[in-house]
């Protein structure tokens, strides 16, 4: 094993050095990311409407984030699920634990949330205040247009897009790939965690 990390779910064997399973993770996500503005420039072509928008978004989270953890998985390792940790389901006690956290940090981004709406920057940066609210307000846009009608149907698809494929990919590709290469270096597995931070 080449790992410095808890045993929780030790790295298997990797296949290059280490320099080389990070050039192939980098240069994997780089290429992903070309295709991903290319296909969503194309998709988002058509106009801002919820379904084009939902498409993006789908197409997005897969080809880069899903995709290149697991092509560089597949090309580093014997074990692909295993350096992804996806090799098994969590214990109900790590999940429960998981919940009580999520719904105990709700008040703090509440809290954070209303900051960032009532954020008041001195005069001389005027323009930086400026920039942040007119960033907000399109990023406030294009989630109403993700998140659609009213309907179960939406509410289903919302939930499906906005919380269980976003988590998924965004988890897969930081900590599944991401910091689990980092780790199977010489680098401590906290700066490895730090790092993918």
């Amino acid at each position: 094993m080449i790992s410095n990390e808890p045993s929780l779910n030790p790295l298997p064997s990797l296949r290059y050095s280490y320099l080389m399973r990070i050039f192939y993770f980098l240069l994997i996500t780089f290429v992903s990311l070309i295709i991903t503005v290319v296909t969503m420039s194309s998709i988002i072509r058509g106009g801002h409407t919820t379904a084009l928008v939902r498409i993006a978004t789908v197409v997005q989270d897969v080809a880069l984030f899903i995709l290149p953890a697991i092509i560089t998985a597949v090309i580093v390792s014997p074990l692909p699920a295993r350096l992804l940790c996806i090799d098994r389901k969590p214990s109900a006690s790590i999940t429960i634990l998981a919940f009580v956290a999520l719904m105990c940090s709700i008040p703090a981004m509440n809290m954070i949330v209303e900051w960032n709406e009532n954020i008041t920057l001195p005069q001389s940066l005027e323009a930086l205040e400026e920039w942040m609210r007119k960033s907000e307000e399109t990023a406030r846009a294009q989630v109403e247009i993700l998140l659609g009608g009213a309907s179960v149907a939406d509410l289903i698809i919302n939930i499906l897009i906005v919380g269980v494929l976003a988590g998924f990919s965004e988890e897969i590709f930081f900590r599944g790939a991401m910091q689990r290469l980092l780790s199977s270096g010489s680098i401590n597995y906290h700066a490895a965690i730090w790092l993918t931070a």
